[in-house]
């Protein structure tokens, strides 16, 4: 063990950390988990919901990726964010290239579960 966590992986794979070819990799490693480790910094913003939107808002197709600390491998996925808003609504434009879509549906289609269903469904097959 040298004291250097990146040196011993290199070792312990059976690469010879002394190699020239490998003389930056302990410093670049640790400057890339340590880049995967930094969480962006995100700062919530709201807004008054003064029309008193009561629809579904939801913002989907979110990336992220992150670590697994049980294998240190990294990664990736989706998510998606819904919320029904009160008296304030959350900006979602700071969650990157997620994209928000929200629903107004009125009469009959609002009022009817069954109608509601139908034509959500219908919908989205539609989108296809």
């Amino acid at each position: 063990m040298t004291g250097n966590p990146a040196r011993d992986l290199l070792a312990a794979l059976g690469a010879d950390p002394a190699d020239e070819d490998l003389a930056g990799t302990p410093r670049r490693a640790t400057a890339a988990y340590a880049e995967l480790l930094t969480p962006v910094p995100f700062t919530p913003t709201t807004f008054g919901n003064d029309e008193g939107y009561d629809e579904l808002v939801v913002a989907r197709d979110i990336a992220f990726s992150s670590l697994c600390r049980h294998h240190l491998l990294r990664f990736t996925g989706v998510a998606h964010v819904g919320y029904p808003p009160g008296d304030r609504i959350l900006g979602l434009s700071k969650l990157a290239r997620g994209r928000t879509v929200t629903s107004a549906l009125r009469g009959r289609i609002r009022d009817d579960p069954r109608t509601r269903a139908e034509f959500l469904a219908l919908a989205t097959t539609m989108r296809g």
